[in-house]
Order: C-alpha cells, then structure tokens, then sequence
C-alpha cells in the first residue's frame, strides 16, 4: 500500500514541531533551575549600612538605639522605664537602675585614668575607684554632697595612705606608709593645722609629737638609739624649754 503525500507531510511537520517543543522544555527547566540556584545562593552582599538603628518592642516603644553621639562616638542605648545602659566609644559604660538614680559608670576619664564609680539613690554618694596613667590609684568613699570622706591610695613616688577628710574636704587624718617602708599618722584640726604625729624615724626610733595651733611642735616623745625614752618639750618660739633625761 502506498503511502498517502499528505498524510507524509502531515507526520515530518507534527515530528518537527515536537523537536521544538522539546527544545523549549530543556531551555525553560535550565531557566528555572537558575532562579532556584540564584534563589539559595548567599547574597553578595553581606553589609548593612545605616547612621542610626532604632530598637522598638511590639507596641512601637523605643527600647534601644545604636548611632552615633555628638563627638561621632559609637553609642549604643538600651532602656526600659528609668532603667537604661549606655555604651559609648571614649565615655564608658553608664548603668542606671529601675528606680532612675541607683548608677554605675566604668570607663577612660579625660585625662587616661580608669575608673568605677557606684552610687546609691542619693546619686551622689557612693564608691570611686581609679587607676592613673601615672600608676598610682585609690579608693575613695563620698557622702551625700559628693565629697571624698575616706580615701585609700597608692601613691606614684610609692606612698600608700589612708586618708579621712571633714564634710569641707579637710584633711583630718592621714595613715601612711612611705616608699621605704616607714609608717606615720598625722592628725589635723579643722584649720588643717598639724596636731599630733607619730612615726618611725629612719633610723628605727618611734617619735610622738603633739602640736600647737599654728603647727608648731611643743612637745617629743621619742626613744635614743640605745633605748632610753627622751622627753623634749618646746615654748611657742620654738626653743627647747625642757628635756628629760
């Protein structure tokens, strides 16, 4: 049986359009797997950039921040009702607690020293603790107007002391020991007058001195170099008036 021309033709143009139907599939599932391979890539990239970023909670409130203060400092915030905490490039840590006055800072002061305070709700009494660039550090405890009452310090020339003041910032009371291992304590009046001091001497005799206002010694108690005690007492010019034995 021959075969029809037509029906021939028919066949050749239904295989030709299958082959480009099936061209058209591979393109578009090589198209397709592309999107899904750029879909799952990592992105290029990986900043994000901005000068400020505010954290809120659900109802919109702001609870943080991260941005740049005045100076251009980095400054990070975190707060939640009068409790807050800031960071800051070149200010420190500054804690304050639930009821807004109870605080802390730590951090590099002005001049390179580093330093913790603490306060209580008074907010400014409290605990100052410091290291200075030149080495020497101290304690100092502060009452209510902020002033330093006690302070415990390592001096840079190798001195430690421990040191009360008055309400005015007086020195009262100084306790020491030098850089050669020397104890004194010296007490002061209210003038900062020197009133009584005692010490061991350099060459291992204690000596008590008792004062007069203007700083003058009137009366030595000391010990001789062979153990006796020595009793000196002096007039208001400064001479000896009389000594025992």
């Amino acid at each position: 049986m021959q075969n029809d021309p037509s029906v021939s033709a028919r066949l050749d143009a239904l295989e030709r359009k299958n082959r480009r139907l099936q061209r058209l599939v591979a393109l578009l599932g090589l198209g397709l797997a592309g999107t899904f391979a750029a879909g799952f890539a990592a992105p290029r990239d990986k900043e994000l950039r901005a000068e400020k970023f505010v954290l809120t909670d659900a109802e919109g409130t702001e609870r943080g921040q991260l941005a740049l203060d005045t100076r251009g400092n980095p400054h990070l915030l975190l707060r939640r009702d009068k409790a807050s905490a800031i960071l800051t490039l070149g200010g420190g840590l500054s804690i304050r607690g639930e009821d807004g006055k109870k605080s802390a800072w730590l951090g590099i002061g002005p001049a390179g020293e580093v330093g913790l305070s603490l306060w209580s709700e008074k907010v400014r009494d409290g605990v100052r603790l410091k290291v200075n660039p030149d080495g020497s550090s101290g304690a100092y405890l502060l009452n209510e107007s902020g002033r330093e009452r006690v302070a415990i310090e390592h001096l840079a020339d190798g001195t430690s002391a421990l040191t009360g003041r008055d309400d005015q910032g007086k020195v009262r009371s100084f306790f020491g020991m030098t850089a050669n291992d020397l104890p004194s304590l010296v007490m002061f009046d209210e003038r900062n007058a020197k009133r009584a001091g005692m010490l061991l001497q350099s060459t291992g005799e204690p000596l008590l001195s008792l004062d007069d206002a203007t700083g003058r010694s009137r009366l030595e108690l000391t010990q001789r170099p062979d153990g006796d005690p020595r009793l000196r007492l002096f007039g208001s010019d400064g001479a000896t008036s009389f000594e025992a034995p």
